[in-house]
């Protein structure tokens, strides 16, 4: 079933062209381009999965997609999981949302590569990184046992998806309020598992604080993390490159895309890293007589 999503290689070939195309371009006209490569594939996928949308539909979905991400679905959590069950598993035809997801998924290195190894005007990296976290709803998640074992235990009464869109927390004497509209419970244990945002202005660590208010880091753009070359230098306030000093990974987000990945510890960024070392030792050794 996860083949029927599979792009062709003259897709591929459309997609990393559009994101090429992205580097100069405006945030606004980077998305579009890059949202046209996305049609065509999407289109030949949803009609072979008996999908009434029509390109219209779908360049509407995309165009709402890029001002407002997540606001076209709105089904409560519990619909949600059924239906991603039900077209996981293609008893149903996938969504619009589903189908560009899964394209968007297949798609990660081509994104890594025409991101993470080129420097973007500051606000399009912004832009194209609100795309990718956007479409995460998709294009990341659990296997689909997973989400039928969790079904099972709402099922059964053992787990509860009240409050749980973005409730209130209050900590008390008994342990956390959780708060949602007219809803209302408390939670004598919670286990927070999601990572908190790589906001540079939000993290506390002496170290990493020390060095933003130095001027040594500097966010790539606001909410988002440290501005980095593509082999990973800093950039001080000035866009001026730190030497010696590196930063890989998720605090580098914006300057870097979809840095919640294995690829991101043991692949290409950490290559580009290490060549950088390696030639500035090179250029920096002196020379024999």
């Amino acid at each position: 079933m996860d083949a029927q999503y599979d792009p062709t290689p003259e897709e591929t070939r459309a997609f990393t062209t559009a994101l090429k195309a992205t580097l100069d371009l405006e945030p606004r006209d980077a998305l579009a381009r890059l949202c046209q490569a996305l049609v065509a594939p999407a289109m030949r996928i949803l009609g072979s999965l008996d999908s009434s949308a029509t390109q219209r539909d779908v360049e509407d979905w995309l165009e709402v997609e890029c001002d407002a991400p997540g606001a076209q679905e709105t089904p409560v959590a519990l619909d949600a999981l059924r239906s991603s069950i039900e077209m996981a598993q293609a008893r149903v035809p996938p969504s619009i949302g589903y189908a560009i997801g899964q394209l968007w998924r297949k798609w990660q290195n081509e994104l890594r590569r025409g991101v993470n190894a080129v420097r973007h005007k500051t606000p399009t990296a912004a832009a194209l990184v609100g795309f990718d976290e956007g479409l995460k709803r998709y294009s990341y998640g659990p296997p689909v046992s997973a989400a039928q074992e969790l079904l099972i235990l709402i099922n059964m009464g053992m787990v509860s998806l009240c409050t749980v869109a973005d409730p209130a927390v209050l900590l008390t004497s008994k342990g956390w309020h959780l708060i949602e509209g007219d809803d209302g419970m408390l939670a004598s244990v919670m286990v927070d598992a999601v990572l908190p945002s790589p906001d540079l202005a939000e993290v506390s660590d002496p170290l990493v604080r020390g060095c933003v208010e130095a001027g040594m880091i500097h966010p790539i753009a606001e909410g988002l993390g440290a501005h980095t070359l593509p082999e990973g230098q800093l950039l001080d306030r000035d866009h001026a490159p730190q030497g010696g000093f590196s930063m890989l990974g998720r605090l580098a987000l914006g300057s870097v895309i979809a840095a919640d990945s294995l690829h991101d510890c043991f692949g290409a960024s950490t290559n580009r890293w290490a060549a950088g070392v390696a030639d500035r030792c090179f250029r920096s050794a002196p020379r024999s007589q």
